[in-house]
């Protein structure tokens, strides 16, 4: 890394963080991998050994537009090979079909980490309702499992947004992102 025109070691790095101040964002499948990470911290079941002596807890996470559930087709209309083994989906299950196993799909559905009896971060979700790559009914799903299982969640559905759309990406909703952080910072 390079700071100020001058390299940055790891160590650098790691005494830059504060492990009492960890926060997850991530927009689309980046979106599934961040909710994820932040529901299984205690768990264990997709934890390595790199930097084991760190708590995989986290404050809080943000989830926009996010894929909560790959097995759901009619979810996913503009996606070519939606499923199949080269899928980005397929892809991370091992270049499986998604359809065909729905064992290794599991482990990459949001909704199957969200359990009452399990501790877990709050959340902001946001997804547009004209999102035509992740349809909002992944989010208005998940949304209702987090509320079943009584988690603190709060959803934004966007009217007239899009995948990626620049509101999610401007001044008003970065702020709001931002409270949402500073509400849950140790």
């Amino acid at each position: 890394m390079i700071r100020n025109g001058e390299n940055m070691t790891l160590e650098d790095i790691q005494t830059k963080i504060d492990p009492e101040n960890i926060f997850l964002m991530g927009d689309s499948s980046s979106g599934n991998t961040a909710f994820i990470t932040a529901f299984t911290a205690d768990m264990n079941c997709m934890d390595t050994d790199v930097y084991k002596e760190y708590s995989c807890k986290v404050n809080a996470v943000v989830d926009l537009y996010g894929v909560s559930c790959v097995k759901i087709k009619e979810d996913f209309p503009t996606t070519p090979n939606q499923g199949e083994p080269d899928s980005p989906e397929g892809l991370e299950i091992g270049s499986k079909n998604v359809y065909e196993h729905p064992e290794l799909s599991d482990q990459i559905t949001c909704m199957n980490y969200v359990k009452k009896e399990l501790p877990s971060p709050p959340v902001l979700m946001m997804h547009g309702t004209a999102d035509d790559t992740v349809a909002p009914n992944q989010s208005i799903q998940l949304y209702k499992k987090l509320k079943e299982e009584e988690k603190d969640a709060t959803f934004y559905l966007v009217e007239g947004a899009d995948h990626g759309h620049p509101y999610f990406w401007c001044e008003p909703t970065l702020s709001l992102i931002e409270q949402f952080f500073k509400k849950y910072m140790k």
